[in-house]
């Protein structure tokens, strides 16, 4: 994984802006990922399944072409994400809750590791 990313920032396929933001250059991330990761080819060929709530908000599940879960995610009805969880090899590698109230704009993220 360290030497992924030190070669993503050696090429410039992470870097950062002149605002001092984190940006990333997708396609030469991705590829040098493959040269580490072989089998994450299957990135690109993921499906989708989508469950709509009746509060408008939605359920959102990204699968392996093996039908591994690799990704789940809750849509706000306003679009925001209220909970993602992502999987690597059947294991949870990052678990995200957020809540937003437009009125005081009040926001809360909780990000687990």
């Amino acid at each position: 994984m360290m030497q992924c990313i030190a070669e993503c920032y050696e090429t410039g396929a992470y870097y950062i802006d002149e605002s001092g933001d984190f940006k990333k250059d997708a396609i030469l991330a991705n590829s040098i990922l493959q040269k580490y990761e072989p089998e994450l080819h299957y990135i690109g060929e993921a499906r989708f399944e989508v469950i709509n709530v009746p509060d408008g908000s939605q359920v959102i599940t990204k699968y392996h072409p093996h039908n591994r879960i690799l990704e789940t995610s809750v849509m706000g009805n306003k679009g925001n994400i209220q909970e993602l969880t992502r999987y690597f090899q059947g294991r949870v590698v990052e678990h995200r809750t957020s809540s937003y109230e437009v009125a005081d704009f009040y926001s809360y993220c909780c990000d687990e590791y």
